[in-house]
């Protein structure tokens, strides 16, 4: 996992590239995808010369062919976020460029190259290929901003929580308008969609959850996540060894001291993403000129 955290600062949207991924370097990066499918979400990887074509795309994707399309089946937007992130982050960390789009790509031209099953759908793609630009300057809510603590309140906090913020801070979002608000609980964090923000808003999320996962992890701390769907809000705790059984004698109650139906029918989340810890038509219509991380209005066409 430290090479995908380690990858969160290398991470940048790149628009030009020198050059494609080879054959085998596509195969290999579908291998992986295909360890990672998950929650009805899968990654398959193309070729196209004519995804990145067009005029009325403001900022262009040059220079490589190769990409990749996040395809969800009746998934929840947040898995694909968080699923499409250790995709784009095992890139970063094999040396190739990325850029999450929302739009700024020919659906028709991805859909001659990448065959969907009955009820998928493509949520977004990646470029791939050999950067041939140097990393912007990236413009991010303050820590103030996003949690309501002061300086001296968030040094405070567990390392953990503190790793787990920064790491999400730096989280891509479509139009770089960080839809989110952080919650700082006694022993956890939540991260909560605030806007829908064109659509795209739970991705965004779900992008920025993995980045918290990552960030906690590389504290030391071992983390899980509880979805709470109707609040739009994530959590994230520590994992704690669960307590152990007493052992009763035969002149025990069956109910005294411990309750065994209690515990072995504790409610539990079969719909959070898997983490990363146990890893082992025509071709613009009806989408928005944009990609992830663009802070000009001028990519809304």
């Amino acid at each position: 996992m430290d090479k995908w955290y380690n990858a969160i600062e290398q991470r940048f949207s790149v628009r030009r590239y020198r050059s494609g991924i080879s054959a085998q370097e596509m195969a290999n990066l579908q291998k992986f995808a295909n360890g990672i499918e998950a929650h009805g979400v899968r990654i398959a990887i193309g070729r196209s010369n004519k995804i990145f074509s067009g005029k009325i795309f403001t900022r262009k994707i040059v220079g490589t062919e190769c990409f990749a399309a996040i395809i969800s089946k009746n998934g929840k937007d947040l898995y694909s976020g968080y699923l499409g992130e250790i995709f784009i982050l095992e890139c970063v960390s094999r040396g190739y460029g990325t850029c999450w789009l929302g739009a700024s790509f020919k659906m028709g031209a991805a859909l001659e190259t990448i065959e969907l099953e009955p009820g998928e759908s493509i949520v977004c793609v990646t470029p791939i290929g050999i950067p041939d630009e140097e990393p912007p300057y990236r413009k991010r809510l303050s820590l103030s901003e996003l949690t309501d603590l002061t300086k001296d309140e968030f040094l405070d906090l567990p390392e953990w929580q503190q790793c787990a913020v920064e790491s999400a801070r730096l989280a891509p979002s479509a139009m770089n308008r960080q839809p989110w608000q952080f919650y700082i609980y006694e022993d956890s964090l939540g991260i909560v969609n605030i806007s829908r923000n064109l659509g795209f808003g739970m991705i965004d999320c779900g992008i920025a959850m993995l980045h918290a996962e990552l960030g906690a992890s590389h504290a030391g701390e071992k983390v899980d996540w509880d979805v709470i769907t109707r609040d739009d809000e994530a959590i994230l705790y520590p994992v704690r060894p669960k307590p152990e059984k007493k052992q009763r004698t035969e002149n025990e109650s069956t109910t005294e001291n411990y309750d065994d139906a209690a515990y072995e029918n504790i409610e539990t989340y079969d719909e959070e993403p898997e983490s990363p810890q146990n890893y082992n038509g025509d071709d613009e219509d009806e989408f928005y000129d944009f990609d992830f991380e663009s802070d000009s209005e001028t990519d809304l066409e």
